[in-house]
């Protein structure tokens, strides 16, 4: 991680839905960004993994707890229904493409997914929101 950094970059960690979450734990305190996977990667469209929420929870509680900073990013299946609960469990950072790429108007889209993540966030941070194919 220190050449990461010594390249002036940030240092993020991604998680897969069936890796159990512990496994992140100890590098915590040396991450800028923990990805949180709601869907097993490869093809845009697939459903959101709602067992997934819990990880976000102990994430956000973690943060908390040892008094750190990092962004907690969703990744997969993001739509206007789930962003809401990911916001409430402790994301700060939602990434979306097939959910906000489908609407009539990108910029509409994702300016009602920041509100609804704004609306629910219980004193995350502010939330991010990317879009991607």
């Amino acid at each position: 991680m220190w050449k990461i950094r010594s390249l002036g970059c940030k240092v993020g960690l991604a998680i897969n839905p069936p890796t159990a979450i512990g496994m992140v734990q100890p590098f915590l305190s040396q991450i800028d960004e923990l990805l949180i996977m709601t869907v097993n990667p490869g093809f845009g469209g697939q459903p959101f993994i709602y067992e997934v929420l819990p990880k976000i929870q102990q994430a956000r509680a973690w943060r908390r707890d040892l008094k750190l900073a990092y962004h907690i990013g969703v990744d997969g299946g993001v739509d206007f229904q789930n962003c809401s609960e990911c916001a409430h469990a402790g994301a700060d950072a939602f990434i979306s493409g097939t959910a906000l790429f489908k609407q009539r108007s990108l910029r509409g889209a994702v300016t009602k997914m920041r509100k609804i993540a704004l609306k629910n966030a219980a004193g995350n941070k502010q939330p991010e929101l990317e879009s991607c194919t």
